[in-house]
């Protein structure tokens, strides 16, 4: 915190409350445990300044008790968004580990903060102990759990009140007929009576839709988050028709820029319906080659047009967010055409991309075409070389493919000659000795 840059001064000054630095302070003055036989009680007794925070019979590593004295301490710094944002990575990188002695020490530190800055930390606390909270079963009902509850019996009506205050206030706005009814009304050819001029009209439609737009893309997450995306739907449809449209009418000439339905559906595809989201990347990728990549100028190698970095974009969100469905979600088509990519285009994104894949689904390899193998191994490129190691570890088809490869003396001494070769080499010679059903015995075909 003091060395970043990027914390002003004034948010310095407040995250060192006087609370964190009497508990930084603390551990300066601690002298350490000399005898380790030495009873917790007397070590206390003797270094009384010592804040009681620390004063625990468990042992709880010192990163992460902490990061539970940051997390209490940051409130009165960032706004709740990014403080929730925050709490959600520790919570997800394993930092907590949720036993009765850290709930004490969460407590401990959240009687120190002023109560209009709790609200956070205690819907924090009430997603982990969740379960506890609503138990009757726990044994004597742990005290911890009957303290977080004291808290959490006067947060949880203001937190009622303030989620239905937004979800109505979001409510009318989103079901306002004007804006329902002028959102991309251009792009779907759908607009409401008016007296307006050509030019006219179609600045008043940009300007609605960005607007609509800027307001949509606020208020989806939290709308996400209360489970209220019912709210946004008529404006999700309205985006899925404007693209399937769009490539209807000039799939075969994309622009070389976003149109306002595109722009729309890479902000807030992430809140679309999986099966109406994958009938449109199906769409994409069935499109000719020649409109999912841009032609290239001398010497130098095409790049993915804007429907192709679309389709990347949704397919690279969808499969890093969502565990649900990703078997049905990426079909053997849609392996086929981002092979078929590949081979047209420079596209390190597409190759992470596949890696991604192959490495979580290692029976994809039996779908991607020998030619992807081939790329591969003339880019001799780090991402390159990984997708060519998938490949061979998991299809005979490959390996075939690649010893056939290896017959080309060019090729050859190029393997012999490379040290980024070393691991794909590895990689055959373990697999090769592995029992081919698909193999003759001697080894030729």
């Amino acid at each position: 915190v003091v060395l970043n840059k990027a914390i002003s001064k004034t948010q310095k000054v407040r995250f060192f409350t006087p609370a964190v630095l009497a508990n930084i302070a603390s551990l300066y003055k601690w002298n350490g445990i000399v005898d380790a036989t030495t009873d917790d009680d007397t070590i206390y007794e003797t270094q009384p300044e010592i804040s009681t925070i620390f004063q625990t019979g468990e042992m709880i590593p010192l990163p992460r008790l902490l990061s539970m004295i940051m997390v209490v301490s940051l409130p009165p710094v960032c706004n709740k968004a990014f403080f929730t944002q925050g709490l959600n990575v520790l919570r997800d990188t394993g930092v907590f580990e949720y036993t009765f002695t850290e709930l004490d020490l969460w407590l401990d530190q959240l009687a120190r903060i002023k109560p209009d800055q709790q609200e956070t930390v205690i819907h924090f606390l009430e997603r982990q102990y969740d379960k506890e909270l609503v138990s009757s079963q726990l044994p004597a009902f742990h005290q911890s759990i009957a303290n977080l509850h004291q808290y959490y019996s006067r947060w949880l009506p203001q937190q009622c009140r303030e989620e239905l205050i937004v979800v109505s206030a979001l409510g009318s706005i989103f079901k306002h007929p004007c804006l329902e009814q002028w959102f991309l009304a251009l792009e779907l050819a759908t607009l409401p009576p008016h007296p307006l001029k050509p030019v006219s009209l179609k600045r008043l439609c940009a300007q609605l839709t960005d607007h609509i737009l800027s307001l949509l893309k606020i208020s989806a997450p939290i709308l996400d988050e209360l489970n209220h995306l019912e709210l946004i739907s008529v404006y999700l449809s309205a985006i899925e028709r404007s693209a399937l449209k769009e490539l209807v009418e000039r799939g075969f000439h994309p622009a070389k820029t976003y149109s306002r339905s595109f722009q729309a559906l890479l902000f807030l595809h992430s809140y679309m319906d999986s099966s109406n989201l994958r009938e449109l990347v199906s769409r994409l990728l069935l499109l000719p080659r020649e409109s999912l990549i841009c032609p290239s100028s001398e010497g130098t190698q095409s790049e993915l047009s804007i429907y192709g970095h679309v389709a990347l974009q949704i397919l690279t969100k969808y499969y890093s967010t969502s565990s649900q469905n990703q078997n049905t979600f990426l079909t053997p088509a849609h392996l086929h055409g981002l092979g078929t990519l590949l081979l047209s285009c420079s596209s390190p994104e597409l190759e992470a991309f596949l890696l991604q894949i192959l490495s979580s689904k290692p029976g994809s390899a039996k779908l991607i075409h020998t030619d992807v193998l081939l790329h591969c191994l003339r880019r001799s490129l780090p991402d390159s070389l990984a997708i060519s190691c998938l490949l061979l570890q998991n299809c005979s088809f490959h390996r075939l493919c690649f010893e056939v490869w290896c017959e080309e003396p060019a090729n050859m001494e190029k393997v012999s000659e490379t040290k980024a070769f070393l691991p794909l080499i590895n990689t055959y010679l373990q697999v090769a000795q592995r029992e081919d059903p698909a193999r003759p015995k001697d080894g030729v075909f």
